[in-house]
């Protein structure tokens, strides 16, 4: 299997909700992890844009229990250091 990678580094930002709201966001979860994408997504966006000067690449995975298997609902957020350019100049990935 081949992977393509953009050759710069990545940071990774985690945005948590807290244990108090477990039972709120578990009845609705729909509405509650919308809200959570929606929040990571224009943070990271306006990040890009007032710091940046740019448009971040993001890629966003939803975690819903931590190691011990208890209900703890995070997103993990992934972006290059690179701003989103037309043209990408990738190199596979061993």
């Amino acid at each position: 299997m081949r992977h393509w990678i953009l050759p710069t580094s990545y940071f990774h930002v985690v945005f948590s909700l807290p244990h108090e709201l477990n039972a709120i966001i578990l009845n609705n979860k729909k509405l509650m992890l919308n809200c959570l994408f929606a929040a990571a997504s224009k943070t990271l966006l306006s990040l890009g844009q007032n710091e940046l000067n740019g448009k971040l690449d993001f890629i966003a995975i939803l975690h819903t229990w931590h190691q011990k298997l208890k209900d703890h609902l995070h997103l993990h957020d992934y972006f290059s250091e690179q701003l989103l350019i037309p043209i990408y100049r990738c190199r596979r990935a061993i």
